[in-house]
């Protein structure tokens, strides 16, 4: 159990990093819809539709990541006990949380540093974050609520 957590921290920090791209592109057809939005009025301020938008991109795409780590842990972990199981749940959460914390932290860094530069998939990533946080328990927890919208996604 000890070896399969330490694979899951490494290999899926690896993943986690490249899946953020992922996130992205699914925010984008509300951040492009948004964008043209506010140019077209000349505003500065994000329409709650673009918000809305752009979060259930988002919201969707890290909800497969998670379902994809919550389904492969539970088919790793179903014969064993104990301990080791609790750490790599623990690995788990980690890994799953990591694409939308990672793009948290360049939303916040933007909004820090470049505030000019801040778009709607910058505000929906912190509402990213925290949805994606109750999706992996209710994943963990409930396995069947996978199935409501992500059965597509393969038990690894």
């Amino acid at each position: 159990m000890f070896t399969l957590a330490i694979l899951l921290i490494i290999g899926g920090s690896f993943f986690s990093a490249l899946y953020t791209f992922v996130l992205g592109i699914a925010g984008a057809p509300g951040a492009i819809l948004t964008h043209a939005t506010m140019r077209r009025q000349g505003t500065h301020l994000i329409p709650t539709w673009g918000l809305l938008l752009t979060l259930l991109g988002q919201v969707y795409a890290s909800l497969a990541w998670v379902a994809a780590i919550v389904l492969f842990v539970r088919s790793s972990t179903a014969a064993h006990s104990g301990l080791g199981v609790w750490i790599v749940w623990f690995a788990a959460f980690l890994i799953a949380i990591g694409p939308a914390s990672f793009a948290l932290k360049e939303a916040a860094s933007v909004h820090r540093e470049k505030p000019q530069a801040f778009t709607v998939q910058h505000g929906a990533a912190a509402f990213t974050e925290l949805l994606t946080v109750i999706g992996f328990f209710v994943f963990a927890f409930a396995p069947n609520m996978i199935e409501i919208a992500w059965s597509w996604v393969p038990q690894l």
